[in-house]
Order: structure tokens, then sequence, then C-alpha cells
């Protein structure tokens, strides 16, 4: 049980992490695509 919950919380974290890198980029994918 205890090792399910350590595993979501990593990919919870990883997914995270991804997130923020998508939101950093995506604006500027924008930007290069309406330029």
């Amino acid at each position: 049980m205890l090792e399910l919950v350590s595993i979501g919380i990593l990919i919870g974290r990883t997914l995270m992490d991804e997130y923020k890198k998508i939101r950093r980029t995506y604006p500027q994918l924008m930007v290069y695509l309406l330029r």
C-alpha cells in the first residue's frame, strides 16, 4: 500500500514538472507560429 502511494507521488511530481515545462514553452510556440 505504501509503495503505491510513493509511486503515485513520484508520477505526480514528474507530471507537474512536465506540465511546467510545457506551460513555459507553449506561449513561445504560439508566438512562433503566429509570427
